[in-house]
């Protein structure tokens, strides 16, 4: 039997779909949080909408700011796939958690998404105290599968501040102080720094994955996104820190990998990476898991969904202590 392709729009469609029956089964929001949406300006007339979770109190000025990417192989997802872990990290965390959505392919080509997070990132950054966050309890950036890709390069350009790249486009108000990056993908072969080129052997030992992503679904990715160039900032901080002995901002990241992924590897190396330029990382990997995370839609999330949030609500919390004051901790006991 011939195989059906379906269009962008059409596997869109079905995602949204899938996104609203998951969200029926969360049950209602908590009463101590409330959700809106903000809308950031971005190239010509377009605007990112923006899902915004936060808790009703108006009186700690102690919320950090956690700003999550949603996934999808930058083909399909919006905001509201991750509300289960927004919800839970503004409820534990007492933290303002922005969920910005992005350009999605074949509509744009690299490095689109990539400028709109960045561009998102700033915004909230300006916005922060409007949106009852203090920077000064935390600034984190996260995301899943391709979200966390989105994440990383926004880590990168905050590390490394001083590159042509990163002096090209606006300033965050404030460094980041910390990554939360899950399942991502930052490495190829024109970019695995050679040191490590021995531990990138996942996309063949994981290319005919029947379940979950595999070697035919990242060419499509790939094919869509048209990146011309992987060692470019803008898709990977791979190269720029592997050139960059010392890093301007050497950010806490936290970081999820599953062991049945094509892109395990990634984090194993970027994880190395980091480490040798003196950046604290904490690094957790699901053995026997394919590539997924945290979200509404994932089928890892109803396989495994409390192991996935044990793990990463103590990575966020991690992070968050990374950036712990007296104060601020008062405040999120």
């Amino acid at each position: 039997m011939a195989s059906v392709t379906l269009t962008p729009e059409e596997m869109r469609a079905i995602m949204h779909s899938k996104t609203e029956a998951a969200i029926a089964r969360l049950g209602p929001l908590a009463d101590c949080l409330e959700e809106f949406d903000v809308f950031i300006p971005m190239h010509d007339t377009l605007q990112s909408r923006t899902k915004i979770v936060r808790s009703k109190s108006k009186s700690s000025s102690q919320r950090p700011l956690i700003v999550h990417f949603y996934g999808g192989g930058f083909l399909v997802g919006e905001p509201e796939q991750l509300l289960s872990a927004a919800r839970a990290f503004a409820e534990t965390f007492n933290a303002v958690v922005a969920l910005p959505s992005y350009s999605l392919i074949p509509d744009v080509r690299w490095p689109v998404p990539y400028h709109e997070s960045w561009f998102a990132l700033v915004w909230l950054s300006k916005h922060a105290e409007n949106l009852g966050a203090n920077l000064e309890a935390g600034f984190i950036v996260g995301g899943v599968s391709a979200g966390a890709s989105l994440a990383a390069v926004c880590g990168g350009l905050s590390m490394c501040p001083n590159t042509k790249e990163a002096k090209e486009v606006p300033e965050l108000t404030k460094p980041l102080t910390g990554q939360f990056l899950c399942v991502p993908n930052l490495v190829m072969e024109e970019n695995v720094p050679m040191e490590y080129k021995s531990l990138f052997t996942s996309r063949q030992d994981n290319a005919h994955s029947p379940v979950g992503l595999n070697a035919a679904a990242l060419k499509q990715v790939y094919d869509g996104l048209q990146c011309t160039d992987y060692r470019s900032p803008w898709f990977s901080p791979i190269t720029t820190i592997a050139s960059d002995q010392r890093l301007v901002n050497k950010i806490p990241t936290y970081m999820e990998h599953c062991g049945l992924d094509p892109f395990r590897d990634d984090v194993t190396i970027y994880g190395k990476l980091l480490e040798s330029r003196g950046v604290k990382t904490m690094i957790h990997l699901h053995p026997e898991a394919v590539h997924g995370s945290w979200t509404v839609v994932d089928p890892l999330h109803e396989a495994m969904g409390h192991v996935l949030q044990a793990t990463q609500l103590a990575g966020m919390k991690w992070l968050l202590s990374q950036n712990e004051t007296p104060d601020n901790r008062r405040h999120r006991a």
